[in-house]
């Protein structure tokens, strides 16, 4: 039966003389009696490679004498194939059983007095599963006392039915108030001037819309402002609660507005929608170019066309949202498409 010893660090610093540069290159340990040079047992590298001046070395699964008391020693050799002195340590073997390996089956919280073993609240390991000897436990919606100073209390119990100590830190609770859900239900943006809270041109949400506290906004084909100079974009969005939030501003500069209109959407039809391969386009002008932008703004497909009926395929574009640019001499239009 083998014997072990728990654990054993051991870490050397090795001289690097003015005239060479030396670097470890082999160690080895042994009990009592030497074995002779090169022939004791090896020890590898921490990092898994001796290849510096300064390297830390050590060993698993040591292999122990007897209980009582040994020499333990150990040497290295440098990459000029010298063999260090042996550095020796008198160690007592107290005893030889090998560990056994506890794992965590239940985790309890309580705040002040303790209502017994098995009795508090059950905490929940982060993976979802009590599976090893080290686990991450993790609590939602933690119930705390009144305001004021409290003892907050943490145990656990391995699988051999054995409860932990008590892990205790005194509290400070502020407030027991539960803070409500807050999400969007409004948005809006305006030039320049603010036309007040709600008065705004509104924003949609991505996903049609308003039910979650993360949201996120479009609004296709913003109508640019004259005239050109700098302006002031600003958008504000309103809670659940009917609170509007403070105004978010940016500054653009126009270099140019354009004076072709968009044309009317009504007078175009672009089909599929959802498309899986080939978009489709039906206008009563001559539709003289195509591109398809995503919702980061890059240009993903382009084609020029000279038909007033045409098709696209976009069968290699990934699925999701994109932005279809349509222009018909002069005038543009953009549509969303979804891509499936």
């Amino acid at each position: 039966m083998k014997k072990y010893i728990y654990s054993l660090l051991f870490c050397f610093t090795v001289g690097i003389c003015s005239a060479q540069l030396t670097s470890v290159i082999q160690a080895e340990y042994f009990w009592d009696t030497d074995p002779g040079e090169g022939n004791g047992i090896a020890i590898s590298a921490v990092d898994g490679n001796f290849n510096n001046s300064f390297e830390r070395i050590a060993v698993s699964g040591l292999g122990a004498p007897s209980v009582g008391l040994h020499k333990f020693s150990i040497r290295i050799k440098d990459n000029t194939g010298i063999w260090s002195p042996v550095f020796s340590n008198v160690i007592k073997v107290e005893t030889t059983t090998s560990p056994t390996t506890i794992n965590l089956v239940q985790a309890e919280y309580f705040w002040d007095a303790d209502p017994g073993e098995g009795n508090g609240i059950a905490l929940s390991t982060v993976d979802g599963d009590f599976n090893t000897s080290f686990e991450k436990i993790a609590v939602s919606g933690l119930n705390a006392p009144s305001v004021g100073l409290h003892k907050f209390s943490v145990r656990i119990k391995d699988d051999l039915g054995i409860w932990s100590p008590v892990f205790t830190n005194i509290i400070y609770v502020d407030t027991t108030t539960t803070p409500s859900i807050v999400s969007l239900s409004e948005a809006e943006y305006f030039w320049d001037t603010d036309p007040g809270e709600g008065n705004g041109i509104a924003f949609l949400a991505t996903d049609g819309n308003f039910n979650t506290a993360f949201e996120k906004l479009e609004k296709i084909a913003i109508p640019i402002v004259n005239p050109v100079g700098f302006h002031t974009f600003n958008s504000r969005i309103k809670d659940s609660n009917g609170n509007w939030s403070p105004i978010f501003k940016n500054v653009i500069y126009i270099e140019t507005v354009l004076g072709s209109d968009e044309f009317s959407f009504s007078k175009i039809v672009i089909y599929p929608n959802p498309v899986k391969d080939i978009l489709n386009f039906s206008f009563d002008k001559e539709i003289t170019a195509v591109s398809i932008i995503n919702l980061l703004g890059q240009e993903v497909l382009s084609k020029s066309l000279i038909n007033s009926e045409t098709s696209i395929d976009v069968a290699s574009l990934s699925a999701g949202t994109y932005l279809v640019k349509v222009t018909s001499t002069n005038e543009v239009k953009t549509v969303k498409v979804i891509k499936e």
